[in-house]
């Protein structure tokens, strides 16, 4: 009987899987060849695949040999021990040149003092190589191998031709089966092939709804983790029935099954991209980051469905797009959302700015700080606070200020000003701070010349980095509110003037400009290479 422990485990030290409690306990341990153990040692020396055997790169240890030389390599960055009792297997990685997804493994084992070998291949299905943090799903084949030979062909093993010996014994599925219906309880009674694979289970941090990935969370006492649960499947081989007398003529109870001490071999399947130390970041346990890995690293702090968007074979800029119209359409056909726009645009020529600020729990809460008493809101955070949109006036008739006989007008510029811009930013950071899903967060500017949102491009780390608390101080700063008015005076169109402001005086990354038409169309703004304004149209 043998017995395959898949593992996609970042083990340290020893990973113990307690079987049930009739059962040993199979006790784990990963080593390089410069950390391997005497057993080891004797193994290899005893079945004779020392000059097989491929050093890591950066070893102190002088490599026996190489695929050119010899065709077949065993890699040693990874070796798997298994001890069961007085039972321990040794299992590594065999280089396969080819591009075919089939990987292949060596384990050399002590079973009652017997030195033994035997090849796996595994040939898995489609679906598990895009989910490899599944339980292992495809075809299972064993040989025992008494001698090896110097073959190119890593398929070689499973062909008799080839092999010194007798080297007849094949145990599990071939190319094409499988290994079966997982379970998460061991299976007792198999007599044949029981495979375990480890899957890891995600548990969200649960500091938020909904939760992010484990570490995506600041500062939560219940951040999530990754799990890794044993499942068992069984693969019979036929040699044993229970239901069959035994040789003395006697009945079932004559029949006495395989010891599992004695009959099982133990192997620890090594993927072909496995390594010793995961990636941060690297869920399937690749040694590599997809870009749907990339988009979900925790400091990145993009939305599930922007990721989900990735994973879908888009560009991360294309889904950041369309995550950020999807939420602006959304929050805008919201009935509430649009009485309350709707009574910012009566409005226009009250004597002080009017506007709402938004809340975690759905509540909007009208906003009536004004700066040294003048028409201008200040807008005050809340460690719950998501949103916020308020009015700019329209030019003001102030009368004959000078005393020339010609009215004076006191003109407003209708978009964002450098305070807004400001506040923006510290919701940002609110939400950062507070666990709150910085793709939630925006800021809404209502005027006669348009209605404009700010949003962010899903990446925290820009706002974290580069909006320093200088930058918050100078963006609050009268010499700040002169540099803004000089960039409407050079250019009459006024998002043009606010993107080369927010471009060249700012300095934020991943800032993004949108505009609401009356219509209800949605337009993103950003500059073109040109530094003239190109607008994108969000789609229905």
């Amino acid at each position: 009987m043998l017995t395959v422990y898949y593992s996609c485990d970042k083990d340290d030290g020893i990973v113990k899987e307690v079987l049930n409690t009739e059962v040993a306990t199979p006790v784990f341990k990963t080593l390089t060849y410069e950390t391997a153990d005497a057993i080891f040692n004797r193994l290899r020396t005893d079945v004779k695949i020392t000059k097989y055997l491929k050093l890591p790169e950066g070893s102190t240890l002088q490599s026996k040999s190489t695929q050119d030389t010899l065709g077949l390599t065993i890699a040693t960055d990874i070796i798997k021990q298994v001890t069961l009792g007085t039972y321990t297997s040794y299992t590594m990685k065999i280089v396969h040149q080819t591009d075919s997804t089939v990987f292949y493994n060596l384990t050399i084992e002590d079973k009652n003092g017997v030195s033994s070998m035997l090849v796996t291949k595994y040939t898995p299905t489609d679906y598990w190589l895009s989910n490899k943090g599944e339980a292992y799903q495809g075809g299972i084949q064993s040989k025992k191998v008494n001698k090896l030979t110097e073959f190119i062909d890593v398929e070689a093993p499973f062909d008799d031709d080839l092999l010194d010996g007798n080297n007849d014994y094949d145990v599990g599925a071939g190319p094409g089966g499988s290994a079966g219906t997982y379970s998460a309880d061991y299976p007792t009674d198999c007599f044949g092939t029981v495979i375990i694979s480890m899957e890891m289970i995600t548990h969200l941090c649960q500091c938020v709804t909904p939760g992010h990935l484990p570490g995506g969370c600041n500062d939560c006492s219940n951040p999530g983790y990754y799990e890794y649960v044993p499942r068992y499947s069984c693969i019979d081989d036929g040699n044993y029935n229970p239901d069959v007398p035994d040789d003395s003529g006697g009945s079932i109870g004559g029949v006495s099954p395989p010891d599992p001490i004695d009959d099982t071999s133990i192997g620890v399947s090594i993927m072909p991209e496995e390594c010793t130390e995961r990636l941060p970041g690297d869920i399937d346990g690749d040694c590599k980051l997809s870009p749907y890995e990339m988009c979900m690293k925790s400091n990145n702090n993009y939305s599930q469905e922007i990721c989900d968007c990735v994973a879908d074979g888009n560009v991360i800029a294309t889904c950041i797009f369309n995550d950020n119209c999807k939420k602006i359409n959304e929050q805008n056909s919201g009935p509430e959302h649009m009485a309350k726009i709707a009574f910012l645009k009566t409005k226009f020529n009250a004597p002080t700015e009017v506007g709402f600020s938004y809340k975690a729990n759905g509540i909007y809460v009208n906003l009536n700080n004004f700066t040294n008493g003048g028409h201008s809101l200040d807008i005050e955070i809340t460690s719950d606070m998501l949103g916020f949109a308020h009015t700019h006036l329209n030019d003001k008739n102030i009368g004959n200020f000078n005393g020339d006989g010609i009215d004076d007008i006191e003109k407003r510029i209708r978009i964002f000003s450098p305070k807004d811009i400001r506040t923006f930013l510290q919701l940002l950071e609110n939400a950062h701070n507070n666990n709150l899903a910085t793709s939630d967060i925006y800021g809404t500017m209502v005027s006669s010349s348009g209605t404009y949102i700010l949003k962010l491009d899903g990446d925290i780390n820009n706002v974290l980095t580069q909006f320093t608390p200088s930058m918050s101080g100078q963006l609050a700063s009268l010499a700040m509110k002169n540099k803004f008015k000089k960039y409407f005076n050079e250019y009459s169109n006024i998002e043009k003037a606010f993107l080369h402001f927010l471009k060249n005086e700012v300095g934020v990354s991943g800032i993004k400009l949108f505009e609401i038409k009356n219509n209800g169309t949605i337009k993103e703004k950003k500059l073109k290479q040109n530094g003239n304004v190109e607008s994108n149209t969000c789609p229905d």
